[in-house]
């Protein structure tokens, strides 16, 4: 500012000898009044200014830490240590009111259980019902497939309550009068489980809506008269708007089916393959036939297998 000053002093005392010195002067003046007045604008604006060493170190402190956070649980703004924090501090909560959140949860579960026993108890009786009406129809299915003197019953033993209910459900089961009732896994030949197998599904699919039902050889064990009974217990099931698949080797029970499939084999270069192939009418019959008697097919097997074909009532 001075030196604006004396500048603009030195200018004037040689204006009698230099002409441009008036105008060189008078920018001078106007070069010192700007400067001061900037001078003095940034007097007034440094004076609002409060710089404290102390909370700078502060701040560049609580930076350092968060950087430090950030790096400690790999995250990359504030906003999620905000969240990390907010997770430990429920953590911490859930610590300090352990008793307090203990006793509610085993309230909770006095409740449940509670709840739980009750639905149960519904469950036992609805099944201890059911259970009576199947015993009785068991019988009725069992008795035409040469069981005469079958003895069904279902039995219920308490267990502890979880998915499936309370009661511990056995099948008991003799095809004796007089003897003893035993879990039908242990005292039923192959026959008798096919025929109990049979009837029970016979049962479901009358009272749950399956579109399909396939039996794979459900036949095992039985031939003859027996055999029949059981392909008249699949038809009448098929009649009720359901698809009955039945894998079978028995004629009797493959004449009843409304299609006849058959499946063969073949060796090829690459390896053995199956094909699935529906039957005419004709191929039935030598099909049917050939069932009964083996590889040689005579005119009395291929008679036996149209009575076979063309009878469609239980005997």
């Amino acid at each position: 500012m001075k030196q604006l000053k004396s500048a603009a002093e030195a200018i004037t005392n040689i204006a009698h000898v230099f002409p441009k010195a008036e105008e060189l002067c008078n920018r001078l003046d106007t070069a010192y009044i700007e400067v001061k007045d900037i001078a003095e604008e940034i007097s007034r604006a440094t004076g609002d200014i409060d710089f404290d060493p102390n909370r700078l170190d502060y701040i560049n402190e609580q930076l350092d830490k968060i950087y430090h956070l950030e790096k400690k649980f790999h995250v990359e703004t504030i906003s999620d240590l905000l969240a990390i924090q907010a997770e430990l501090k429920q953590k911490l909560d859930g610590i300090d009111n352990s008793d307090e959140l203990l006793k509610e949860a085993e309230q909770e579960l006095t409740a449940k259980q509670a709840d739980c026993t009750r639905q149960a108890a519904l469950l036992t009786k609805s099944r201890e019902k059911a259970a009576k009406a199947i015993q009785k129809e068991m019988k009725e299915k069992l008795v035409p497939m040469g069981i005469p003197n079958v003895q069904f019953d279902i039995r219920f033993e308490p267990k502890p309550p979880a998915a499936d209910g309370a009661d511990k459900v056995q099948f008991l089961f003799s095809a004796n009068r007089n003897s003893p009732l035993q879990p039908i896994a242990q005292v039923a030949s192959g026959g008798e489980i096919a025929r109990v197998m049979l009837s029970l599904k016979a049962m479901i699919s009358g009272a749950v809506k399956l579109p399909t039902i396939i039996f794979d050889e459900i036949d095992t064990g039985v031939s003859g008269k027996i055999a029949r009974q059981m392909a008249f217990v699949m038809q009448q099931m098929g009649s009720n708007n359901k698809q009955v698949i039945s894998i079978t080797h028995l004629p009797q029970i493959a004449a009843l089916g409304t299609t006849h499939y058959k499946v063969e084999k073949h060796d090829t270069p690459i390896g053995t393959t199956s094909r699935l192939r529906e039957l005419t009418a004709d191929e039935r019959v030598v099909e049917i036939a050939q069932m009964l008697s083996g590889s040689d097919i005579s005119e009395a097997a291929l008679q036996n297998a149209r009575e076979l074909l063309n009878s469609n009532q239980p005997s």
